[in-house]
């Protein structure tokens, strides 16, 4: 049976949601919605549509409100106009407003997501096919997806779970969304919209623009057939200020309690970015839709795009003729004689392509048996070039001050003068290196299920079904170095730094010696000078093997069966059921010994039986509660299961992956309560939830323990491994607590609140906090919402994070972080709608500390963000 639900906007009709959901959850949805229902019935009086008539200006958050009460297995939606209400541009900013949600950033824009626990738990779905998102250079391989790739502009709506069922893939462990992109029959008849905004980023007043459309029609006597085409383009040209600090403990941190009061500064770099940021996308759906067919084939594009400029100043005080330690220096400071500065500048075009193409179906045949199946292809592949050149400039003395441990000062100055470096100086650097670096990663997948469900009683319904996947992840890692540069002298090239400044002064945080924005331009021009001219072949050099042991290939098959059953009662109801899953991973890559790449092949299987139990309970009309138990698993990156070891026999040490380690486990309990009070304009809902967590993932130094890359007669069992390893267990328990409320007159609030608490036991016997898990989270919106305006003012937080173990009292945390943004919008007619936007209103930076927040590691600065522009509709 279809369900629709129908707005009227003055004389017209538009339908912004179509969903194949029970009576029950449509009947509620136009309840909340504040219409009338028409009911269209066939001979058998069997409901076939529910028709709902609003006003102009009802709230989609009250029809979300609806499917969130109606359904069987916690969830929260989120709306295409919802999100069009903050000013929200890719998937991960949406979805940063919902309760029990944390963002991690990257530049001021969000970017990982992190749902009741770590960014790596939480999976992402399109259509209800997970996705693997592809990121080249340092995350290349995690499966922490990145969704900033994904523009709001192909978003029909978002469904976020926030556990598992039985028909879902076992790799959702605290949260799936699952991004509905655009149909058709979201709209009855021709639909079309646009939305075109300008605006500048304050930090330098640079430009950013966001364009998107979309065309829509159903057509055939009963509207059965539609086709719907969606496009946008965003692009930000940003500046960001940047400081960076790298420390040297002076004592064991591991064996000496006070080493945490003597660890040394031993260089900081003064760090300018100039990006652009794009994001490209593109969607067409084909349907056709009956009383018992639903039949689709789509397409999805997304592109990201992210080029940077950096300017780095880099001053080594642990290049000096005076150690770290000596000469009176302190963890706050001192003077190192004759050390050096390195200039540096680095081109990096990096990006992510994703494509998904699938076609589907969902039928009711005779015996109501409901029959749900798909065919999926995607694929994700990121690059990241870089192109860098540094110079060195010595002997200098530097006097340098880490009192304000958010601002260190360096003079810096002649030797044994008072005489301050000038850029005149810096000129006559010679460049120590010229590197180009590129890094491609590329996964490729194909998902089919097919889902059986039959009514075996008005209060009993079995489903069950089957999925099969199947991922191959490549990546690749290329450099080419110049590395002579005696080579180039006696060739007559010129690689003194003066040809590379171009006057104009580099702007940043302030500090104490001269600096010139560098020509990234005559760089380009440079190196493809050296390395296309075959006269200079003797002074260039392909690199090092070691630049390619990176390199590797994973294929992941999965096969998983599932069966559940769902029984309704006067009271409420009760899901329950099991999965198991069978997964394999074979691979290969190069392990890099002394020097010699040797190939590496690995596989690897398990098996995972997944059970769960939902039980719902209506307290009343207005109240009710949910209990689960359910089961899930994390898999291990591909990078860490394909073994990419390097072994260095000297120092009887090995680096790389880990191809035996297991999959997390983890169970949850969770108890839910929700009040829709107040004729359903408010909700509040609490959540305790726990999880016991088995193998936690952590990243140490552990005994290699393994006989694999014993060659030549040596024995390497005993080293030392650097990689990601299964710890011993752990816990996590959360409160979730949130409240919306919406009056009459307009004005409304929507807040939440998390609290989480939890202990964990690494590989080498450590109790720490689970890595990119805040322990408060907190997020509220005011708005309003009348007279054809909407205003919002929303409130982001969470406090600190672990975001590296590096040793005790010397893990590498993420600082707190306050956002504070803004949208104004006002609908001049029932076409068109001009809007204002403001990101990071407060001007907060972002900031890394080591250990302590004293010892910072880096702090950025990235400025205001401000959009104007114009939405329009057509019917």
């Amino acid at each position: 049976m279809s369900i629709s639900v129908i707005q009227e906007v003055g004389e017209k009709q538009m339908k912004p949601g179509s969903s194949r959901v029970p009576f029950f959850a449509a009947a509620l949805v136009m309840i909340l919605a504040g219409g009338n229902p028409l009911y269209a019935q066939d001979e058998q009086d069997n409901i076939e549509e529910v028709v709902v008539y609003a006003t102009p200006y009802s709230d989609s958050e009250r029809v979300a409100q609806g499917l969130q009460r109606a359904s069987r297995i916690p969830v929260n939606i989120v709306a295409a106009d919802s999100i069009g209400r903050f000013p929200d541009q890719n998937v991960a900013a949406s979805l940063s407003r919902l309760p029990g949600i944390a963002v991690e950033r990257d530049q001021g824009q969000e970017r990982l997501i992190s749902i009741r626990g770590p960014s790596r738990w939480t999976s992402l779905a399109m259509n209800g096919t997970n996705v693997i998102t592809s990121a080249a250079g340092g995350s290349a391989g995690s499966r922490a997806v990145r969704f900033d790739t994904i523009p709001n502009a192909i978003v029909s709506r978002i469904e976020v779970y926030k556990a598992v069922s039985p028909d879902m893939p076992g790799e959702t462990v605290s949260g799936r969304a699952n991004i509905i992109t655009r149909s058709a029959f979201d709209h009855q008849g021709f639909f079309g919209s646009f939305d075109g905004g300008y605006g500048i980023t304050d930090l330098e007043d640079n430009d950013q623009y966001d364009v998107q459309g979309a065309i829509s029609t159903t057509f055939g006597g009963d509207d059965q057939f539609g086709i719907v085409i969606s496009g946008s383009r965003y692009s930000r040209d940003q500046r960001t200020n940047n400081i960076e600090q790298r420390f040297r403990p002076g004592c064991s941190l591991e064996q000496d309690s006070g080493c945490e009061s003597r660890v040394f500064p031993r260089r900081s770099e003064f760090r300018t970015y100039d990006l652009v940021r794009e994001n490209t996308s593109g969607t067409v759906r084909l349907e056709f839709r009956n009383d018992d067919h639903y039949l689709f084939a789509n397409a999805v594009y997304t592109e990201f795009v992210d080029d940077e400029d950096l300017y780095r100043y880099s001053v080594r005080y642990d290049r000096g003729s005076v150690g770290l330690t000596e000469g009176g220096n302190t963890p706050d400071g001192g003077f190192a004689p004759s050390a050096r500065v390195r200039p540096t500048l680095w081109i990096t075009p990096r990006g992510e392509e994703n494509q998904l193409y699938g076609i589907g179906g969902e039928h009711t045949l005779g015996n109501d048996l409901g029959v749900d199946w798909g065919v999926s292809y995607a694929d994700t592949s990121s690059f990241d070039s870089l192109q860098t050149m540094w110079w060195q400039f010595r002997p200098v003395d530097i006097l340098y001050s880490l009192a304000d441990p958010d601002l260190p000062t360096a003079v810096i100055t002649q030797p044994g003068t008072s005489v301050p470096i000038t850029q005149a100086d810096l000129d006559s650097a010679p460049a120590i290196i010229i590197e180009g670096l590129t890094t491609t990663n590329e996964t490729d997948a194909f998902d089919v299920h097919l889902d059986l469900e039959k009514e075996i009683s008005d209060s009993v319904t079995l489903k069950t079904g089957f999925r099969y996947v199947t991922r191959e992840q490549t990546n690749y890692r290329q450099a080419e170095n110049v590395v002579d540069f005696a080579g180039l002298a006696n060739a007559g090239i010129d690689t003194g730094m003066a040809q590379f400044t171009t006057g104009e002064p580099l702007d940043g945080f302030p500090r104490d010696f001269q600096a010139e924005r560098l020509d990234f331009n005559a760089l380009s021009d440079f190196i493809f000078e050296i390395t296309g001219n075959p006269d200079l072949s003797q002074a260039a050099s392909a690199g090092s093997n070691s630049n390619n042991v990176r390199g590797y290939e994973v294929e992941e098959d999965i096969l998983a069966g599932y069966i559940m059953g769902t029984f309704e009662a006067p009271w409420g109801s009760v899901v329950g059921g099991v999965r198991v899953e069978y997964a394999e991973n074979t691979g290969s890559s190069n392990a890099f010994i002394n020097g010699v790449i040797t190939p590496f092949t690995f596989d690897q299987s398990e098996t995972n039986v997944l059970p769960s139990i939902y039980v719902n309970y209506d307290l009343n009309d207005e109240m009710k509660l949910r209990l689960s138990v359910s089961k899930g698993i994390a898999r291990p990156n591909f990078d860490v299961l394909s073994g990419r070891f390097v072994v260095d026999d000297a120092n009887m040490t090995i680096s790389g992956g880990n191809p035996d380690i297991d999959s997390e486990e983890i169970l949850s309990f969770e108890l839910n309560y929700e009040w829709y009070f107040d004729d359903d304009l408010g909700l509040f809902a609490a959540s305790v939830f726990h999880k016991d967590i088995t193998n936690p993932f952590f990243s140490q130094t552990l005994p290699f323990a393994s006989d694999i890359l014993n060659t030549e007669g040596i024995d390497r069992s005993d080293y030392d491994l650097t990689s990601t390893a299964n710890g011993d267990s752990g816990t996590l328990t959360g409160l979730e607590l949130s409240v919306y409320k919406k009056l009459q007159i307009g004005f409304g609030i929507s807040a939440s609140y998390s609290v989480l608490w939890g202990e964990f036991t690494t590989p080498a016997g450590r109790d720490v906090d689970l890595p990119d898990t805040s322990d408060n989270i907190a997020n509220i919106s005011l708005f309003y919402e009348n007279y054809g305006w909407s205003a919002r003012i929303n409130y982001q937080y969470r406090d600190d994070w672990l975001d590296q173990l590096g040793g005790e009292s010397f893990d590498l945390f993420w600082n707190g972080e306050a956002r504070l943004s803004t949208q104004v919008q006002y609908a001049i007619n029932d076409t068109f709608t001009i809007y204002f936007e403001g990101n990071n209103l407060t001007d907060d930076d972002g900031l890394r500390y080591r250990g302590f927040r004293d010892r910072v590691y880096e702090r950025e600065e990235f400025g205001r963000r401000f959009l104007l522009g114009v939405r329009g509709t057509f019917f």
